[in-house]
């Protein structure tokens, strides 16, 4: 536990913020190892897991300023969680919730691994257990999001956008659902 918490503080202060693969294993070992010990605490792992989305990010696209700042913010918190010595869940969920409004701001996908087309191999069965996995993972995002306060204008036309794309692709799904039998 005691590495984990010192490799997020070395990442923290880390003057240069190019993710190698090394420090990527290292950072997603370091929050595997907190996730169990914050397995109790929801709005610790609510941080934990948007760290773990920012990280997967940044090991895709070019080092973004505003995505390395929110992780090292993040990864601030879930020091100062750790050593506390007094578990306090009005100042996490605060945090939390500040937390999650900034991450919204970023518009990177809680979801590990963003849609994509399906392998060619994959059955339906197959699609149909990622989408009941999809579901299970977000499940606790509309309490989160409930908690991070009132939406601006534009996390509002976000918001819309996201539901109407989902909407769709239910649709599509639901269209190729054969007719039940009788």
């Amino acid at each position: 536990m005691n590495a984990a918490i010192q490799q997020l503080r070395a990442e923290i202060i880390a003057p240069v913020w190019q993710l190698s693969p090394q420090r990527i294993i290292r950072l997603r070992s370091a929050f595997a190892t907190l996730s169990d010990f914050f397995a109790h605490r929801t709005h610790a792992l609510a941080l934990l897991k948007m760290a773990t989305s920012v990280v997967d990010h940044l090991e895709h696209h070019d080092n973004q300023s505003n995505a390395v700042d929110f992780l090292k913010e993040a990864m601030a918190h879930i020091v100062s969680l750790y050593e506390d010595d007094e578990q306090d869940p009005h100042r996490e969920k605060e945090t939390a919730s500040r937390a999650y409004k900034r991450f919204l701001r970023l518009n990177i996908s809680l979801i590990k691994g963003s849609p994509q087309s399906p392998n060619p191999g994959q059955t339906a069965s197959e699609l149909l257990d990622k989408l009941e996995t999809l579901s299970k993972e977000t499940s606790h995002l509309p309490h989160l999001l409930e908690q991070a306060g009132p939406l601006s204008p534009e996390d509002i036309q976000r918001a819309s956008a996201l539901l109407g794309k989902i909407s769709a692709a239910i649709n599509i799904v639901w269209a190729h659902l054969p007719s039940p039998p009788q």
